[in-house]
């Protein structure tokens, strides 16, 4: 809801790296509001880390929607 949208504005402007732990169920909503308060802001995602079929990506806010949609969500 609201604060949690109020927690992403905040995120946003910070000037240094976050690291924010989503669930494959909602991972999709939040590069959804991600990309629509900071386009332009880099992200890298990784997936099953440390582990044998470890899965990253490192690309803008707006692009990572589809990064997503290739990859599997479970895990």
């Amino acid at each position: 809801g609201n604060s949690r949208k109020e927690a992403l504005e905040e995120i946003v402007g910070f000037l240094y790296p976050v690291i924010v732990y989503e669930s494959p169920h909602r991972i999709e909503k939040f590069f959804k509001e991600i990309s629509a308060l900071a386009p332009n802001a880099d992200i890298f995602a990784i997936k099953e880390i440390s582990k044998l079929h470890q899965k990253y990506f490192l690309c803008k806010a707006s692009d990572a929607l589809q990064e997503l949609k290739k990859a599997n969500k479970k895990g």
